[in-house]
């Protein structure tokens, strides 16, 4: 919803929600369901695909997802050290 007010557009959540729960139905993909909303011009403003996946990147709050885990980042740590490599 946040993305569709942001970037496409939309003035209202409501407007947005509705139009994404109609392309949702129909492709069970916000990425797809974007795209062919875009091609029938039901969209305030045109849909980049790569601008979805941006957005989320900078957005996500992945620690709410995924949780640390310490055996991975011994492991890690063990093999950056190991192969004298630089883990950014």
């Amino acid at each position: 919803r946040d993305f569709m007010l942001e970037r496409l557009g939309f003035e209202t959540a409501e407007e947005a929600l509705s139009l994404w729960g109609e392309y949702i139905r129909r492709y069970h993909s916000t990425l797809k369901g974007l795209t062919v909303a875009t091609e029938e011009g039901r969209l305030p403003k045109p849909f980049r695909q790569e601008e979805l996946g941006e957005y989320w990147a900078e957005r996500c709050d992945f620690g709410r997802y995924i949780a640390q885990d310490p055996e991975l980042v011994s492991m890690m740590q063990t093999l950056q050290n190991d192969a004298n490599l630089t883990l950014e």
